[in-house]
């Protein structure tokens, strides 16, 4: 479960998958009154350890308020922070005094920033992050076929050297490609788009192994029939577990925006909605969202979806995103 705290960020990335969401919900911030409401919601449902993100979520004016309104409540084990890292040295101060209240990690965005000043800000802020252990897996969006990933090695590489062996894992994912109002997916090749960063993952793979770092696929995971036989073996023989530690089918991630409402994953944001409340139960909220998505959910993205096996094991679902499929 995710806490969208507001709908605006400071970096304008240009896959973002969190544009629709962004432009079209039109409470920007979400009041204390609704983020309460939210704590309530969890506590019901048993849920300990709340995740937050944006927007960038440290622009909140009550980000604050809200991280120290968890650390203080004796029923919830953890805080999990989304962020681009681009913050100033208040909040940042801010997340490290709640730290000492709570168990608090951040998942870093990191992105090739060509501002200079921001980029040395967003370095900064997770070195400071790892140094105090509240940072130890970095993620990275993978947008580009033939995007130079030595802004993100390079990090790597620079953290290792001041605090060795406390980047346990990269965590990544192939963008959702952003089309128009006017395309569709329908006459978009999503086999192309998917086999065109073959030759990217082989060498992020490789470096990734060379540094002895573990690697976790975050979303969209590839099919198969996208690759040959002797494509699928080189990328397996990088990254054993690419095609099989978990289903290849969407997984439901409930994210709930300012307005209280509760929708599948970003992806899906223009899709089912259901108004959480105190009252409801976690799976009440799942199951509204999942039968208003039925159609999307059960529809085949590759005519091949049918006669395959890991089709089945997927409970007869296809591959990678549900985006694909609206």
């Amino acid at each position: 479960m995710n806490l969208i705290i507001n709908t605006y960020c400071n970096f304008n990335c240009p896959y973002c998958f969190a544009d629709n969401e962004i432009a079209t919900c039109n409470d920007k911030n979400m009041t204390p009154e609704n983020f309460e409401e939210i704590l309530y919601f969890m506590k019901a449902n048993n849920e300990r350890n709340v995740r937050i993100l944006g927007g960038e979520p440290t622009l909140h004016p009550y980000f604050g308020f809200f991280l120290n309104t968890v650390a203080n409540d004796p029923f919830f084990d953890s805080i999990h922070i989304f962020s681009n890292m681009h913050f100033s040295k208040d909040i940042r101060d801010i997340i490290y005094a709640v730290s000492q209240i709570k168990r608090i990690s951040i998942l870093p965005n990191f992105n090739n920033v060509s501002n200079e000043k921001i980029a040395e800000n967003v370095k900064n802020n997770i070195k400071f992050m790892v140094d105090k252990n509240i940072i130890n897996t970095i993620g990275v969006n993978l947008f580009k076929p033939n995007m130079n990933l030595n802004f993100l090695f390079d990090l790597i590489d620079e953290i290792e050297n001041e605090y060795p062996n406390k980047i346990e894992c990269i965590r990544w994912a192939i963008t959702v490609p952003n089309l128009s109002t006017k395309d569709n997916f329908n006459n978009y090749d999503i086999k192309e788009y998917f086999h065109s960063f073959y030759d990217l993952l082989k060498h992020f793979f490789s470096e990734l192994n060379k540094r002895n770092l573990k690697n976790s696929l975050d979303c969209n995971s590839i099919p198969l029939c996208v690759f040959n036989c002797e494509e699928v073996g080189e990328l397996v023989k990088l990254n054993p577990t690419l095609f099989g530690y978990k289903p290849l089918s969407c997984d439901f991630v409930l994210d709930i925006n300012p307005k209280l409402e509760a929708f599948q994953c970003f992806g899906m944001s223009d899709q089912g909605k259901t108004i959480i409340n105190r009252n409801k139960s976690i799976k009440n909220v799942v199951d509204d969202i999942c039968k208003q998505n039925e159609n999307i959910i059960n529809k085949k993205l590759f005519k091949e979806c049918e006669q395959c096996n890991i089709f089945a094991l997927n409970g007869n679902k296809s591959c990678s995103c549900l985006a694909y499929r609206k």
